[in-house]
């Protein structure tokens, strides 16, 4: 699985939600996690934090703070719709997404259940 490839530590769903598909890039620094959950599919890249790296906050977007850490959601019209949700941790950075409509709170729930 992807966990074995990752050079970092994995924050996973339980087991209650349905894993489709995990992949990690050819140096285990980047983890693609796709699940299913209430009927839509959810995309989980995570990647170790970049030491420099500081969101920049986005005008277009809604800012959440998630265990202490910032969040920040948005929404992409056009001909493929996508709700995206980046967070921002110390030890990495993940982003949520799908392109079923889903919100923000959904995505924040399943955000706060990676373990």
């Amino acid at each position: 699985m992807a966990q074995r490839s990752a050079t970092f530590h994995v924050m996973v769903l339980p087991s209650s939600i349905q894993l489709l598909r995990a992949e990690a890039n050819h140096d285990g620094t980047v983890v693609r996690l796709e699940y299913s959950t209430e009927g839509v599919i959810v995309d989980v890249d995570e990647r170790p934090a970049a030491p420099a790296e500081t969101p920049l906050p986005d005008t277009s977007g809604q800012l959440f703070n998630l265990d202490g850490y910032p969040a920040f959601y948005r929404e992409f019209a056009g001909y493929r719709e996508l709700s995206a949700l980046a967070w921002y941790r110390s030890d990495l950075t993940v982003t949520l997404s799908s392109r079923d409509r889903v919100n923000a709170p959904l995505l924040i729930d399943i955000a706060l259940e990676l373990r």
